[in-house]
C-alpha cells in the first residue's frame, strides 16, 4: 500500500513538473524571457522580500547601536541624524541590502506623493526624489 501511495505521488510530482516547465517554455516562446522574468518578480513578491529583509537590518542595527550606549546620548537631534547616517551607511553594505534600500525609498515615495496629474506636481516630486536618492547613494 505504501508503495503504491508512493508511486502515485511521483506521477502526479512528475506531472506537475512537466506541465509548469511546458507552461514557461511556452511563456519565453511568447512573451520573451524579459516578460518572463517580470511576471516572476511580480509573483514571488520580491520587493516585499528586500523590503522585509533590510527594515530587520535596519532595526537590528538600530538596537545594537541604542543598547551599545547610554539613552539620553541620542536625545540630541545631531546625535540623531549621525545615527540616522550610520544607519544609511550600514544598509547598504551588500548587495541584498542595497536592493532593500532601493525598496523602501521607491516605496515611501509611491506613498507620500501620488500626484494628482499636474505635470508642475509631479516635476517638482521628481526632482525632490532624485536628490534624495542621490544623497542617499553618495553616503552609501
Amino acid at each position: 500500500m505504501v508503495q503504491w501511495t508512493g508511486l502515485v505521488l511521483q506521477s502526479q510530482v512528475y506531472k506537475e513538473v512537466k506541465e509548469r516547465i511546458s507552461y514557461v517554455a511556452s511563456f519565453v516562446r511568447t512573451e520573451g524571457l524579459m516578460a518572463f522574468a517580470e511576471a516572476e518578480w511580480l509573483r514571488l513578491n520580491i520587493p516585499l522580500i528586500f523590503r522585509s529583509f533590510w527594515m530587520m537590518r535596519f532595526g537590528i542595527h538600530l538596537y545594537l547601536y541604542l543598547s551599545s550606549s547610554e539613552l539620553d546620548t541620542w536625545a540630541d537631534p545631531d546625535n540623531l541624524k549621525t545615527l540616522f547616517k550610520i544607519l544609511l551607511i550600514r544598509g547598504c553594505e551588500t548587495l541584498p541590502a542595497i536592493l532593500g534600500m532601493s525598496s523602501i525609498f521607491s516605496w515611501i515615495a509611491g506613498k507620500v506623493n501620488k500626484p494628482n496629474n499636474s505635470d508642475f506636481d509631479t516635476l517638482l516630486y521628481l526632482n525632490y526624489f532624485s536628490s534624495f536618492t542621490s544623497c542617499v547613494n553618495f553616503l552609501c
